[in-house]
């Protein structure tokens, strides 16, 4: 099931309200990870791609011509052994599988 986009401003909040995960390491399965940063991207596929490719490739992601008011608010983390290539989990999936309470915007 595909979650409600947020709005920008919604996005922001969730931004600041979870900037305390970064710099710390949790495990995902069998894997150690560090949060590298949250961040708001677009929520419409084409445009949250090129977003993540020029935040991946250390361009101003937010030079991507975006007008709409449709976000999702990733975690970007790298792994903890080698940090390399950053992944991203969207913040919804990360506060599920760590059993935290969160209500979200509606």
């Amino acid at each position: 099931m595909k979650s409600t986009p947020f709005s920008k401003s919604e996005a922001a909040e969730l931004c600041e309200d979870f900037e305390d995960l970064i710099d710390t390491e949790f495990a995902l399965g069998n894997f150690s990870f560090v949060v590298n940063c949250v961040i708001a991207c677009p929520a419409i596929a084409p445009y949250r791609q090129q977003f993540l490719d020029a935040f991946t490739a250390g361009d101003s992601a937010a030079d991507v011509d975006y007008n709409k008011d449709e976000y999702d608010v990733l975690i970007a983390v790298v792994d903890a052994e080698t940090e390399s290539h950053p992944s991203f989990i969207d913040i919804r999936d990360y506060i599920a599988e760590k059993g935290i309470r969160y209500n979200f915007p509606s």
